[in-house]
């Protein structure tokens, strides 16, 4: 794996101010008190994750055709996907992640991929496919 150099800290404070300012983390935890209003956003969002994704193992489907949305510098992209007991790794050799995708994935019909030609997602909800499976989700991406 190719390591390249990032600006650490300018990523981490740009994730710490993203959860400040779009989900009112403080210091970095999740607020403790749930509003309603986040409530019916989270039954509503619980509520299409069922019924768009009914198979447990759509989430497989979604995260290939990320990949083939991705942008690579390499002229042949990969793409590896190694199941464990507990967890699921997922490998390609695209260009990575920027401020505008991290936004994005916090976010329902974020996509960064929105009204351009030749991608197949561009809902922004393809990759919470994975919480029909898995509680936790991480990305590692670029130094993100």
């Amino acid at each position: 794996v190719k390591r390249e150099n990032f600006d650490t800290e300018a990523r981490k404070k740009y994730i710490s101010e993203l959860l400040a300012n779009e989900f009112n983390y403080i210091n970095g935890l999740r607020p403790m008190v749930r509003t309603a209003e986040g409530q019916k956003l989270d039954n509503a969002l619980n509520h299409l994750s069922h019924s768009l994704y009914s198979s447990h193992v759509h989430f497989v489907m979604e995260l290939i055709q990320n990949a083939d949305d991705n942008n690579y510098k390499e002229t042949f992209p990969t793409l590896k996907l190694v199941m464990y007991q507990d967890h699921v790794m997922v490998y390609n050799n695209e260009v990575g992640f920027g401020e505008e995708n991290i936004r994005a994935v916090c976010n329902v019909g974020g996509s960064t991929k929105r009204g351009q030609a030749g991608y197949i997602g561009q809902k922004g909800i393809g990759f919470k496919s994975v919480f029909k499976i898995a509680r936790i989700a991480e990305i590692h991406s670029n130094g993100f």
